[in-house]
């Protein structure tokens, strides 16, 4: 039988409740799944209006689009039985999908339903669909929408009811957490109207109520009542209209910003507790009853409180008060932070989150969404995030990179990264030292001290949380714009000095960045590189740009295609002067396409054949911008990739999973091999000669990152797991040839060793650093980190202590790479072999 054979016959649902159809109508729907299916990819659908029933429905009388939803239950019925069963399994699973998609869209339209239509709708619907069957395949939510539209309109009936109590979902101790949510989003609207639009079956909705209920003022009590019957009306919506917020604007003034914000900000704090204790305990999920964790997207709220707080934060973005913008900083973070097994926890208030700083004046709002793009990896969020900074940008008339330089705020600290804030008698010292590092000093009557002061925390409460708040969003924007800087090179602009000199030079906080990197300057006639150095800019030799003027353009300086001699001197100017840049710019590694290259045509195979880690390895790629998904026992097989739209071309970097090895608990392979790199430009790949050079040596960059980082050679505890089956790899990977990156880490330790003290017992062999110690004699890969040892090149594990080395303490030129201080570690420890205790060590070094 043919799929469309199952509509030749007629309904079978029940009699008393099955509609009679309107043949074009049901005709025409048959029409759209087939066509869904023509033209769908091989695992998702087409949107709705790429198909032409669809346009055809779309363009028909009231009466025959409600036609057309009639026709759909009984179809959606037929694909849930067969789903799973015979030839038609995967497309069954399609098919009801699309008709999923089309009655939601229909119903949800502008389609009028009068209450004893909605309740026929319904009959039929629970008639040939199981309420109780998670999978049947029931459009509840786009139900009880159109319901909850009538119920604005015209309150409740004995219709409406009705129509509610069918779609009720008998209890269970393991029901899913979203048929639970629609069951007490019901419940919510049997109760009927009351003077408060809050459920109060969850923590936000009882403390909404409680706090109303005390109001002692009649007058504000009426205002608030208004303001919650206000965002309760957004309902399910995605966005707020202009209507809605110009209305918000109205409510918000006669209530005063005041009662809003400091209420908001607790009820903000009420929902991110919650938040954070799912994340704590992630078990809860289940010991609460709350069904499967990939379906507890929600489950910290009911659904009319979690509409009600996606609407209080879009209308957070009018009152513009700071402490509330922070507040709403620290939620969203929370509500976007995925949990495992479980994903994003509210999506919807996170975007509104979103939406909330689009709406801010642009340089509060701006910097904000930079800080967000950084820490989130979500890909629809990061979307959303684009198409905010989007519509800034077109509403202020400045490009998207213009917006990010000028939205980035001071913090009130001067260009040397000082901040002063009194507090009572004290002041406090607040000092930026470092990309990740901090001092915090307190004074008074001249005479200082390291801890807060105790007349601080108990008299200065709210202006010491401000204080901590302030550095916290120091902390999280000084790595965002240390990134966004150095995706200059994919991203390369020139900036007019005057500008440069504002957002960058003297800019409080970039400027701590800024004036650590080397810049190319160029007015036509003449150019040069140049670093802040004594109050100036000066050349490589130290002698003053005074040439420079408001017309000069200036670009990120990047040491390719200059001479070597160039940049050692450039090298040499950073270590006379002990600076430490944000991130390898003189130093930074250098790829040239070799022989080999150029002569495979269209690909690179410097960095195939290794094995990575693969977690490591995905928390990488989204870490440096590339798009990678696990892949596990299933089909999940994809490419990593990054884009860089700057010359339009795509980066691929081929890697298969080790299917032969071990997985995780829930199937994810630990392990991929890795293969070919190679560029495409619109879907054409491209000749290695036809890569721009910066770009070429740019993503072999981040791909020398992922082995140096990822790769199973990298783990000194490797032959001690058990697991043999890389170990040739292993080793050879451990002590082999030294990658560009350990090259430029060769040459930064052979500056730094003869200036320490274990100086005399040091040299350098190839690719390895010689430590003589009491015991034995040493020999450390420069890039692995892996030692040998005397008399045979035995293998020496030692697993370091990330968390405090030697080598955090010494000057190094760069920050970012933890293997130089890791390996400075080793050499210290190694040197004075003699006094090491640590019983696993010592172990091996008597054997």
């Amino acid at each position: 039988m043919s799929i469309l054979d199952f509509f030749k016959k007629g309904p079978k649902g029940d009699a008393e409740h099955s509609p009679v159809l309107n043949p074009e109508a049901s005709q025409l729907v048959d029409q759209l799944v087939q066509e869904a299916l023509t033209i769908k990819d091989t695992y998702s659908l087409p949107p709705l209006s790429k198909l032409e029933a669809y346009q055809h429905i779309k363009n028909k009388s009231d009466s025959f689009k409600k036609d057309a939803i009639k026709a759909i239950p009984e179809k959606i019925a037929y694909f849930r039985k067969k789903m799973g069963n015979g030839a038609f399994a995967g497309n069954n699973y399609y098919s009801r999908e699309i008709l999923q998609q089309l009655f939601s869209q229909l119903v949800r339209g502008k389609l009028p339903y009068e209450d004893e239509e909605l309740l026929t709708l319904v009959r039929t619907t629970v008639s040939l669909l199981d309420v109780n069957d998670y999978y049947s395949g029931i459009p509840f939510k786009p139900l009880l929408s159109k319901i909850e539209e009538n119920f604005t309109r015209t309150g409740k009936s004995t219709s409406l009811e009705s129509a509610l109590e069918l779609l009720l979902v008998k209890e269970s101790e393991y029901m899913y957490s979203d048929a639970r949510s629609l069951n007490n989003r019901i419940r919510y609207l049997l109760k009927g109207s009351s003077e408060l639009k809050v459920d109060q079956n969850d923590q936000l909705g009882k403390s909404i109520a409680q706090y109303l209920n005390e109001l002692p003022e009649e007058p504000l009590k009426e205002k608030w009542l208004k303001l919650i019957d206000h965002l309760a009306s957004v309902g399910d919506k995605a966005a707020p209209t202009k209507k809605w917020m110009q209305d918000t604007h109205v409510i918000l003034e006669e209530l005063e910003h005041s009662h809003f914000t400091r209420q908001a900000i607790a009820w903000l704090e009420l929902c991110k507790a919650s938040i954070q204790a799912y994340h704590k305990n992630p078990r809860q999920v289940w010991d609460e009853g709350l069904g499967y964790p990939s379906q507890a997207s929600s489950m910290f709220l009911t659904d009319v409180n979690h509409n009600l707080l996606k609407a209080m934060i879009w209308a957070a973005g009018v009152v513009n008060d700071p402490d509330l913008n922070s507040a709403l900083d620290d939620y969203g973070q929370w509500a976007l932070k995925k949990m495992p097994g479980v994903g994003v926890l509210s999506l919807k208030t996170g975007n509104a989150c979103l939406y909330s700083f689009s709406i801010l004046p642009f340089r509060d709002g701006i910097s904000r969404l930079t800080k967000f793009r950084k820490k989130i990896k979500h890909g629809s969020v990061l979307k959303q995030i684009d198409k905010c900074i989007r519509q800034i940008s077109e509403r202020e008339g400045y490009s998207e990179a213009e917006l990010e330089e000028m939205g980035v705020p001071d913090y009130g600290l001067n260009t040397n990264g000082f901040l002063l804030t009194s507090m009572g008698d004290y002041t406090a010292h607040f000092q930026i030292t470092g990309m990740s590092t901090y001092t915090l000093s307190w004074e008074k009557e001249e005479k200082k001290q390291a801890s807060v002061p105790a007349a601080v925390k108990t008299g200065e409460k709210e202006a010491l949380g401000r204080l901590k708040k302030q550095i916290k969003e120091i902390e999280a924007q000084l790595p965002a714009q240390r990134d966004r800087i150095e995706q200059l090179y994919l991203k390369p602009r020139s900036i007019r000095f005057t500008n440069w000199e504002t957002y960058y030079l003297n800019q409080p906080l970039v400027s701590i960045l800024a004036r650590k990197l080397i810049w190319h300057f160029s007015d036509g006639k003449q150019k040069a590189e140049g670093l802040y150095l004594d109050g100036r800019m000066r050349d490589v030799t130290g002698a003053p740009l005074d040439w420079i003027g408001p017309e000069t353009e200036v670009q990120l300086w990047h040491p390719i295609g200059f001479e070597a001699s160039y940049v050692l001197e450039w090298r040499n100017v950073l270590l006379q002067r002990q600076i430490v840049q944000p991130f390898k710019q003189a130093f930074r590694e250098v790829y040239l396409q070799t022989d080999a290259e150029l002569n495979t045509g269209s690909y690179s195979n410097r960095f195939a054949a290794h094995v990575l880690r693969q977690h490591q390895f995905t928390a990488l790629c989204k870490q440096r911008g590339w798009h990678y998904r696990l892949q596990g026992n299933w089909d999940s097989h994809n490419t990593p990739f990054v884009l860089v739209p700057h010359w339009n071309i795509r980066a691929e970097y081929f890697v298969d999973a080790d299917g032969n090895g071990t997985t995780t608990e829930s199937g994810i392979f630990n392990h991929v091999f890795t293969d070919q790199v190679r560029f495409y430009d619109n879907r054409r790949q491209l000749n290695m000669d036809e890569v721009p050079a910066i770009v070429f040596s740019e993503i072999m960059r981040d791909v020398d990152l992922f082995v140096g980082v990822t790769s199973i050679g990298n783990d000194p505890t490797w032959q001690d797991g058990g697991n043999d089956q890389h170990n040739t790899y292993w080793r050879e990977y451990s002590f082999g040839d030294l990658s560009e990156s350990a090259k430029i880490r060769e040459g930064v330790l052979k500056n730094l060793i003869p200036c320490l003290k274990i100086a005399p017992q040091c040299s350098f062999d190839g690719k390895f650093l010689k430590v003589r110690g009491q015991l034995r004699d040493y020999k450390i890969h420069m890039g692995s980190g892996n030692i040998l040892m005397s008399p045979n090149d035995q293998y020496l594990c030692i697993v370091p202590d990330r968390k405090a080395t030697k080598g955090d303490h010494l000057f190094l030129p760069f920050e970012g790479d933890s293997m130089l201080s890791i390996i400075i570690s080793k050499a210290f420890l190694l040197a004075e072999d003699n006094k090491i205790t640590d019983p696993t060590i010592v172990r091996q070094l008597k054997f």
